[in-house]
């Protein structure tokens, strides 16, 4: 018989994990439309004040689907100009079109250095184009952990790597694991906040974080950055939640130890 005993999630803060199985790190607003940034000149006002550069230009057209009488139905609105601005050093891109900015961190070190590069295109967008309200905003941590104790082949080693409560179906039923994969949403005093997680090939578990609100509020950089931080925290804290405290002492290892 397999007894699982709850721990909460609790608020904790994590040092810089040099081994850290981050694959993205994103933060993006959804916008009204702001007709502005259809406009090259106004994109290139962006760019001097961040001190960026444009990488990147594309149209882009957003389908919806609806279910009618007649059966699924596809609607396109109407064409958006995206561009893709990323700064000198190649650790940030920003991605902008009339309806929404996104900043993305490609070498993520700790939540202040990504903090500040979003501090910076959101301050630059509200001096240049001054978009009125937000529809959505969210922040999103992609993890892939690689290891090969998490092949599924023994369901108790999972609890090795994963915490006891992540893996309990998994470990009661003590048959191999060839998949998994599951996705929990719940409501927030921020928001809501969604998990993704699971096998998604042997030696490969997927933890998918999204936290967001919905809300419509206007386009307030200290408001943004608020709702930033609120998201973040509560994300690195189950982030720490769902591992064991030896792999997380392991991620905190310099990245050159292959040692485990």
């Amino acid at each position: 018989m397999t007894s699982v005993m709850t721990r909460l999630v609790t608020a904790r803060g994590l040092r810089p994990l040099p081994k850290a199985p981050l694959k993205l790190a994103l933060v993006q607003a959804r916008t009204t439309p702001t007709l502005a940034l259809e406009q090259s000149g106004t994109v290139a006002l962006l760019v001097q004040a961040l001190g960026w550069e444009l990488v990147d230009r594309q149209s882009n057209v957003e389908l919806s689907v609806r279910l009618g009488p007649g059966g699924i139905q596809q609607q396109g609105g109407p064409p958006e100009t995206v561009w893709v601005l990323a700064d000198p050093r190649g650790q940030f891109r920003a991605v902008l079109s009339q309806s929404s900015v996104a900043v993305e961190c490609g070498e993520y070190s700790q939540w202040a250095d990504f903090r500040a590069g979003l501090a910076a295109v959101l301050g630059a967008l509200a001096e240049v184009a001054a978009p009125s309200r937000v529809n959505r905003f969210g922040v999103r941590y992609v993890n892939e952990l690689t290891d090969e104790r998490i092949s599924g082949e023994d369901p108790a080693a999972l609890s090795q790597v994963l915490t006891e409560e992540l893996v309990a179906v998994a470990a009661a039923l003590q048959t191999p694991v060839i998949s998994s994969l599951s996705e929990l949403r719940v409501r927030e005093p921020f928001g809501h906040l969604s998990i993704r997680h699971g096998m998604t090939a042997p030696g490969h578990y997927l933890l998918d974080f999204d936290a967001y609100n919905e809300t419509t509020s206007p386009f307030d950089i200290e408001r943004l950055m608020e709702a930033a931080d609120a998201f973040h925290a509560r994300i690195e804290a189950l982030f720490a939640w769902c591992l064991q405290p030896e792999y997380l002492e392991y991620l905190a290892e310099p990245a050159d130890d292959v040692s485990e």
